[in-house]
């Protein structure tokens, strides 16, 4: 295979989804240098979406309306594909990951799930679907869902649980602290070592 082929072939395309925005962008090795500062600037957003043209070309030594302009290109052509606020829902109700075992997927499911995308994801009082996603494995489908009764939880997933034929069983994980910028200096961080010294604490409850 000659270089020329096989640069083709080593074409990547990644896909990356961080607090502040969700982009693709095709990377290639053999890039330009329109293409590296393309990459620079993607960099910067994904540190940190809410930086001003002025902020990023000051960091990467670019004028202010090379970067307006490579950024409004990027947004056209749909490699970026938007920006979002970072919240911690743990913060605002309690966060539950729910995974589930699945059985072969029917028209019947097609259909059904085609109709709820389509009236997109559960927002109620009580109760507020982040995301879903189709996997493979042991478990092939999870939601993310923030809520603040349990009972709605429950509720929820026996109304999944019956009305589609293909979701088999769940299993059902609780968030309470997504990332080290949500664990409290000192409450937080005490309790993780408390775990870790789980040994000790049942060397002293056979001592007693």
């Amino acid at each position: 295979m000659n270089s020329e082929i096989e640069q083709k072939f080593r074409n990547v395309f990644i896909q990356k989804k961080t607090k502040h925005i969700i982009l693709y962008w095709r990377y290639s090795m053999k890039s330009n240098r329109k293409t590296e500062n393309e990459k620079r600037i993607l960099e910067q957003l994904l540190e940190d979406g809410t930086q001003s043209c002025s902020t990023i070309a000051k960091k990467l030594g670019i004028h202010h309306n090379t970067v307006k302009k490579y950024i409004s290109e990027l947004e056209k052509t749909g490699i970026i594909l938007g920006y979002s606020c970072d919240l911690a829902y743990e913060k605002i109700a309690e966060m539950y990951i729910v995974l589930f075992t699945c059985e072969p997927f029917t028209y019947e499911d097609y259909e059904l799930l085609k109709e709820r995308i389509e009236k997109k994801m559960l927002d109620t009082e009580n109760l507020k679907v982040l995301d879903s996603f189709f996997t493979v494995g042991k478990f092939q489908a999870a939601v993310i869902v923030l809520t603040t009764d349990i009972f709605e939880l429950h509720r929820y997933l026996n109304y999944l649980i019956t009305r589609y034929n293909y979701l088999k069983s769940y299993e059902v994980l609780q968030v309470s602290r997504t990332n080290q910028r949500n664990l409290h200096p000192n409450r937080d961080w005490e309790r993780l070592k408390r775990l870790v010294n789980y040994k000790d604490i049942y060397t002293l409850s056979k001592q007693k």
